[in-house]
């Protein structure tokens, strides 16, 4: 037993999904949570564009080189790629759900500060984003309320008129 306080929530059977941790403990990366963002990682890894099969990930791989774009490192505080996101999570070096989140937040903030809003990478950056959220939601009920942390839910349904809910509101 590895100790972890289960609490019996309402929703514990919808799914099938698994009894939901005490909330002092939903931010730990267990082994099923480290798999779940691996997996999430490769499938954003992954990703296509719709009509064209254009890997959206490609440009986000690797941070910029520091030749090629000296400006992008005097512009950008901390650089990174998705194959150090992946990396973390295949070393298992993630402690927390919203350091992971705090990854890729990073990764489509420097996006946005270094090519500007409405560009074609910020635009397959806002792609990205929407499917991470929907795998975040997707993966577990107990990650859910880590969407917030992206910083983008609201501001994409604020630019894209969709209705914005509560942050309270179940889904699925």
């Amino acid at each position: 037993s590895s100790g972890r306080k289960r609490v019996k929530t309402q929703d514990d059977s919808v799914g099938g999904l698994a009894s939901k941790l005490d909330s002092s403990e939903k931010d730990e990366v267990t082994s099923d949570v480290n798999e779940r963002l691996f997996s999430i990682t490769k499938s954003l890894i992954s990703l296509k564009e719709k009509g064209t099969g254009r890997k959206l990930s490609e440009i986000f791989s690797e941070k910029p080189c520091p030749t090629t774009y000296p400006d992008y490192y005097q512009l950008i505080e901390k650089p990174i790629g998705m194959n150090d996101i992946l990396r973390k999570c295949r070393t298992k070096l993630y402690s927390s759900v919203t350091e992971f989140l705090d990854d890729w937040n990073t990764l489509f903030k420097n996006c946005v500060t270094y090519n500007g809003e409405g560009t074609w990478i910020t635009i397959d950056a806002g792609v990205l984003k929407a499917e991470l959220n929907r795998l975040i939601i997707k993966a577990n009920p107990v990650m859910r309320h880590f969407r917030c942390r992206l910083g983008f839910v609201c501001s994409l349904r604020q630019r894209t008129g969709a209705r914005a809910r509560p942050h309270s509101v179940r889904i699925g």
